[in-house]
């Protein structure tokens, strides 16, 4: 149902040589097929230098998001539930230049500095389901942020090349949220 992400979509392990990427500052990203309507199956993380609070406040800011997400035009909240639990966004994407805009709405479920699961409920594309992690990393001064998503195309465009295509821009799209997280200002501790 709505608010719940398959588990094929959660948590994924990181091996060695991934680990080792993270630490190096890389976005990683993984693209495997995926069954029927998807295309494909993202799993991703990038190793950001701020705490879980500032890296959510970037990926909650919908007014900020088409200055991070490459080839989002518009970001809108449509509806938001009680007390911030959940909320319904529209997003529009010019893609592919071949493409018209793809328009998807989806339902978001929050769990406030720790995870953000999505699920489609109308527009373009066939399948959008997944969730955002945040983890503490470095004594929470900085945070591992990891990506899982399922996502179908109904263009009529052969699997491999949208796979191709998420494979190279999902990471740029991490190191974005990255350099804006680290451009907001962290919060002053407390006077003593």
């Amino acid at each position: 149902g709505v608010g719940s992400v398959s588990p094929a979509c959660r948590a994924f392990e990181l091996n060695a040589d991934e680990l080792n990427r993270l630490a190096a500052g890389e976005a990683i990203a993984r693209v495997a097929p995926a069954d029927a309507p998807a295309d494909g199956h993202v799993m991703a993380a990038i190793d950001i230098p701020a705490s879980r609070a500032i890296v959510w406040e970037v990926l909650f800011d919908c007014a900020q998001a088409p200055a991070i997400m490459p080839n989002l035009t518009y970001c809108a909240v449509l509806e938001r539930g009680p007390g911030g639990a959940w909320d319904i966004r529209e997003h529009r994407v010019s893609w592919l230049s071949m493409l018209p805009e793809i328009r998807t709405q989806f339902r978001s479920d929050y769990v406030k500095n720790t995870s953000i699961r999505f699920q489609k409920t109308d527009g373009d594309m066939r399948a959008l389901e997944g969730e955002w992690r945040l983890h503490s990393i470095s004594g929470g001064s900085a945070t591992r942020l990891t990506y899982s998503a399922k996502v179908g195309f109904g263009a009529l465009i052969p699997g491999f090349v949208i796979r191709s295509s998420l494979a190279a821009d999902v990471p740029g799209f991490l190191t974005a949220i990255r350099t804006a997280a680290m451009q907001t200002p962290q919060p002053r501790a407390a006077a003593r």
